[in-house]
């Protein structure tokens, strides 16, 4: 079964796919989280043949409580459902708290700099423009492994 990964934020969303089976994920991308969002998610979700979605849901890491934003995005996920819902799409979406994905791909990108000190300043700025798609890769790592 494939998983479509997000990893939501108010100006972009990170997009990752995984197999449920072979437990093999890859980051999709990061796009501008606008009217057009659920028009590129319903083009993956054809495409891929999802039937689950993972979204992120940021907690506190000493509490464990939903974050403030955790209100926007239970509105966006209830929104893509109904969008979904009305082209005949019916998929699950489920949450997955996410303590420290954004702070991995941030470490992930430092530690490729750092072991390739040749790195070109356009590498180096692509791979800061996909932490979100890798921050969604995270997401469901921690989704396939619960």
């Amino acid at each position: 079964m494939r998983i479509l990964g997000i990893d939501w934020g108010k100006k972009k969303i990170g997009l990752a796919i995984a197999n449920s089976i072979s437990k093999n994920i890859n980051p999709i991308g990061v796009f501008p989280n606008d009217h057009q969002i659920f028009y590129k998610i319903r083009e993956f979700i054809l495409k891929y043949d999802i039937k689950k979605i993972v979204i992120g849901k940021p907690v506190f890491t000493k509490t464990y409580q939903e974050a403030p934003i955790f209100n926007e995005i239970q509105n966006f996920s209830e929104n893509l459902f109904n969008f979904l819902k009305e082209n005949n799409i019916l998929v699950e979406i489920n949450y997955i708290n996410e303590e420290y994905s954004t702070f991995l791909a941030c470490d992930l990108i430092n530690y490729i700099n750092l072991k390739n000190e040749k790195v070109k300043p356009k590498i180096k700025r692509r791979l800061k423009e996909r932490i979100d798609s890798l921050s969604a890769v995270w997401i469901l790592k921690s989704y396939i492994n619960a």
